[in-house]
């Protein structure tokens, strides 16, 4: 491996193994109350971005530039538009998206600095790291949840729920605590959980775990997503078991494609129904009205007390203005802002960036899709089966952009994918050309 690849690739390990542990980090900044942890992650993206273009100066691949040019013209067109949103709040909302995008540069980047035998192996390494780290997120979570008062005692809180600002959250419902295992709160744990358990089954592609290791991981994803309490994860979970069932009973994508997409297209309209109107909330209701009252019905609130802020058509294609809703860390009071939560990824959308760009990210999504179902044999991390979360049931009840580690797995996962088609391909073409030229 060449030192200019070796660096990255070693520095994008620790992040990610860093990313995994993202709770611990939480908690210290929390106690520590320190500004530099609490922004570890931006801090160290940015700086991996800046070694990334300098090793790879002053050849920038194609695909970079491209994504650095629509970038900056989108983000300063989108902070044009609203330029009636304090700064402060504006930079923090730049600063959840456009890390992302970053960190997609710092990935092909990295990929793009090996060879293909380096590229398996550094495969390799990123999803042991993701199974072992998330097999110990998914003990952590189990233990939480089992032994809650030495729990609690350990980090010296009571039941209640605590963290919010800090960026780490410790939520108890009804006596029950919902476990945030290794991460910041109970959704990113069983999200990983989920995630996990998918790069599990499909990595077998590329690596070869013994059977007793693989049940057990497997079993322990799946507890973990049960005691993570995190119900949107375990819908997950039925959908990709469903989908494997499909494409095992059906082998010919021509015919299992159509299948599963009915599916996915079903979940989707099922979600999109149980946040928009009230009929799947009373029939919940009726079965336990707790959970369908802080699942279902506050959805459908928020939806509509975001959707009510839209008085234009100006803000129904670009928004209300980036920041101007959304809860989560800054407290946007303090510069006249009265916030919604932005609990769903298309309800995040339309609020920061309105319908146009909402309906570009969909299709966005589903061209990734129709993509890997084609390279299905280079998704060694499961991207094909993460984007159907996204996109049939995250869509309405998770916002899939800002949930950390998830976000930046997939984002991972899907890069992964491509660029092992890519590098493959050129590696035959030159095969083939030195082949004649012999």
């Amino acid at each position: 491996m060449l030192v200019s690849g070796k660096l990255p690739s070693n520095l994008l390990k620790i992040f990610l193994t860093l990313s995994l542990l993202s709770g611990i980090i939480g908690y210290l900044s929390a106690y520590f109350d320190n500004p530099i942890l609490r922004l570890w992650k931006e801090i160290y993206i940015i700086s991996l971005f800046i070694i990334c273009l300098l090793i790879a100066l002053p050849r920038i691949h194609k695909v970079n530039l491209l994504v650095i040019s629509m970038s900056v013209i989108f983000f300063c067109s989108m902070a044009t538009y609203s330029r009636h949103v304090d700064f402060v709040v504006l930079m923090y909302q730049l600063k959840l998206d456009l890390v992302l995008v970053l960190y997609f540069i710092v990935v092909y980047t990295t990929y793009m600095l090996l060879q293909y035998d380096e590229i398996n192996r550094f495969t390799n390494q990123l999803i042991k790291l993701v199974v072992f780290l998330s097999a110990a997120n998914s003990i952590t979570t189990i233990w939480q949840s089992i032994f809650t008062n030495q729990y609690l005692s350990l980090v010296g809180l009571n039941y209640g729920n605590w963290g919010n600002d800090a960026g780490v959250r410790i939520i108890t419902v009804l006596g029950e605590l919902r476990p945030p295992g290794l991460q910041l709160g109970f959704v990113p744990t069983g999200t990983l959980m989920l995630l996990s358990f998918i790069v599990l089954i499909e990595s077998r592609k590329l690596l070869n775990f013994k059977k007793l290791p693989f049940l057990v991981l497997g079993s322990l994803f799946i507890l973990g997503i049960y005691f993570s309490t995190y119900k949107t994860a375990l819908f997950g979970l039925i959908l990709y078991v469903f989908i494997k069932i499909i494409e095992f009973l059906v082998k010919k994508k021509t015919f299992n494609t159509p299948l599963i997409t009915i599916l996915s297209l079903s979940a989707l309209m099922f979600f999109f129904v149980s946040t928009h109107f009230m009929t799947v909330y009373k029939v919940f209701a009726e079965i336990h009205p707790y959970y369908a009252y802080n699942s279902i019905l506050i959805r459908i609130q928020l939806h509509y007390e975001i959707l009510d802020t839209l008085n234009s058509l100006k803000e129904y294609l670009f928004g209300v203005g980036m920041g101007v809703n959304g809860t989560f860390g800054l407290d946007k009071s303090l510069y006249g802002l009265n916030p919604v939560p932005t609990d769903s990824t298309y309800i995040y959308l339309v609020s920061n960036y309105g319908y146009i760009f909402t309906f570009v990210f969909t299709l966005m999504l589903v061209v990734l899709l129709y993509k890997l179902t084609n390279i299905s044999r280079f998704d060694f991390f499961g991207a094909k089966y993460m984007i159907i979360y996204v996109l049939a049931i995250e869509f309405f009840y998770n916002n899939a952009i800002t949930s950390f580690p998830s976000n930046i797995l997939i984002i991972t996962a899907t890069t992964s994918a491509f660029i092992y088609q890519k590098v493959l391909l050129e590696s035959q073409i030159k095969n083939e050309h030195n082949i004649e030229n012999t």
